[in-house]
């Protein structure tokens, strides 16, 4: 035995140094495999080949009841280990992490590894799911992770108590047959509307109760459109705004029928000033006494927008719509003279668009489908702004009747009206059971205002039909079909 020896002064020091080397020792390190390097992660997609490493993408995985579980999924995944097998055990846990905040969003703890031919250890087929109810889907315990898109997909292999070896991926978007594609963007502007000027939103009792609404209804939008790859941006983000109702702006003119002009008599108030009378000629269609009386309305100082509403099956011509501006913008309040009416003419009646919430949004009338009724014309042309490339969602109170919870317009209405949405707040308290938001959303990015079920497809827990269903927790699944034609008219914006 050797025994050193130490002056009595330098014995703290050499204990100080004896127990650094100590701790330098124990402190764990990363896991080692038998080589000596660190666990090597790999990433197996649906059809057997290596997914790869950052930035490599993992589809999100929509169950239902034709595809269960992860075995039938394109969007399946495996994670796989290569690693020494000796104690400690190796154990796998999936992390996601949300992209705009860092936050975690979920965590798979202890998935389980099972021992291949060759040595290395592979997980069970895994998915991604975007919601907590595809979470908690039969089948899907132990098997599923929350993810949205772009969030960070980690997987953590760790050896006892030693540091774990980290790789990643991304959530994304993978078609059908397993080839990732990019994450697309649909933008939508909210408005929440007063009843009455100055009053509370309709939804959330305040400005605060009404952005969270605003938001909630976005995650749940995001969480059903991730299986085709779309993505309406972080909820924190939404761009919406609380307005009162627009002032009586526009005026409508061809009444049902769009019959030509016989001749008549103009008179109106704008902004409380008489205009008038002006003389309008006959045997003018809708479009051209519209834009006869736009011309008119130029000359008073006034911004004019003439549109032309989809034609009425029993109507001779297609109708229109005069939307009236002040110069800075702001919609101009349109009234009549007293004891006057709007024009003389017999035969082409004009119309003031009033918007009234008292009693409920107007949804039936003829043409509603396309052209919408002249409240609601009113509603969305005094609001909207064609210019932005954005779906303009509306938040009323209700519709009257009671019987609509949820409306759409597609851009086969034409400029001015497509590519609008319209809730009222019922439809905002079923966000997860009847998916109003979601399905009406899906109807303009299709441009088809059609059902599914009403062609005879009988399965209640796709999206797009019409009769809901508890199927996987509510009706949400697309088509690949769908998805493609949801993509394609995203892609097909910036043309």
């Amino acid at each position: 035995m050797l025994i050193s020896e130490t002056r009595s002064g330098e014995a703290p020091q050499a204990m100080l140094a004896l127990l650094a080397v100590a701790l330098l020792t124990a402190w764990p390190g990363p896991a080692r495999s038998e080589d000596g390097s660190s666990p090597q992660v790999e990433w197996i997609g649906a059809a057997g080949e290596p997914i790869p490493g950052d930035p490599g993408t993992i589809g999100v995985f929509q169950p239902d009841p034709d595809c269960p579980l992860p075995s039938c999924a394109s969007q399946r995944f495996k994670v796989v280990v290569r690693a020494d097998h000796r104690r400690p055990k190796i154990r796998l846990a999936l992390v996601s992490t949300v992209s705009e905040s860092g936050r975690r969003r979920d965590r798979l703890a202890d998935v389980e590894l099972f021992r291949r031919g060759d040595g290395a250890l592979e997980s069970p087929w895994l998915v991604l799911v975007a919601s907590e109810k595809d979470h908690r889907a039969p089948g899907l315990n132990g098997l599923a992770l929350r993810a949205g898109l772009g969030d960070r997909i980690e997987a953590r292999v760790r050896r006892g108590g030693g540091r774990a070896t980290i790789d990643s991926v991304r959530a994304g978007w993978v078609d059908d047959a397993g080839r990732p594609g990019e994450v697309l963007r649909v933008r939508l502007r909210t408005t929440v509307l007063r009843i009455e000027p100055g009053g509370p939103p309709i939804v959330g009792g305040d400005r605060s109760g009404a952005r969270a609404l605003v938001e909630h209804q976005l995650a749940v939008l995001n969480e059903v459109l991730a299986q085709c790859g779309i993505w309406a941006g972080a909820p924190r983000d939404a761009d919406w705004r609380i307005v009162d109702p627009p002032a009586p702006s526009l005026i409508a003119v061809g009444g049902r029928l769009g019959y030509y002009s016989a001749g008549g008599e103009v008179r109106l108030q704008l902004d409380g000033v008489r205009h008038g009378p002006w003389r309008l000629g006959s045997g003018y269609t809708p479009v051209e006494t519209a834009r006869a009386l736009g011309r008119r309305l130029v000359e008073a100082g006034y911004r004019v927008a003439v549109t032309e509403n989809p034609r009425n099956r029993s109507a001779a011509h297609p109708t229109a719509d005069l939307s009236v501006h002040r110069a800075d913008g702001a919609p101009a309040e349109i009234s009549t003279w007293p004891d006057q009416p709007l024009s003389t003419d017999p035969q082409q009646p004009l119309e003031i668009g009033v918007v009234s919430l008292d009693d409920g949004l107007d949804p039936y009338g003829p043409n509603q489908l396309l052209a919408g009724t002249l409240e609601e014309r009113a509603l969305i042309k005094g609001l909207a702004d064609p210019e932005r490339k954005v779906i303009e969602l509306f938040l009323i109170n209700r519709f009257s009747g009671l019987a609509k919870q949820g409306e759409s317009f597609v851009r086969a209405a034409g400029q001015a009206l497509g590519d609008v949405v319209v809730l009222d707040w019922r439809a905002l308290g079923r966000a997860r059971q009847a998916f109003t938001l979601p399905h009406e959303i899906g109807h303009v990015l299709l441009g088809d205002l059609g059902h599914p079920d009403g062609r005879g497809d009988a399965r209640p827990w796709l999206l797009m039909n019409s009769r809901a269903s508890s199927a996987v927790g509510g009706p949400r699944s697309l088509t690949g079909g769908e998805c493609r034609a949801m993509r394609g008219y995203l892609e097909g914006e910036g043309e």
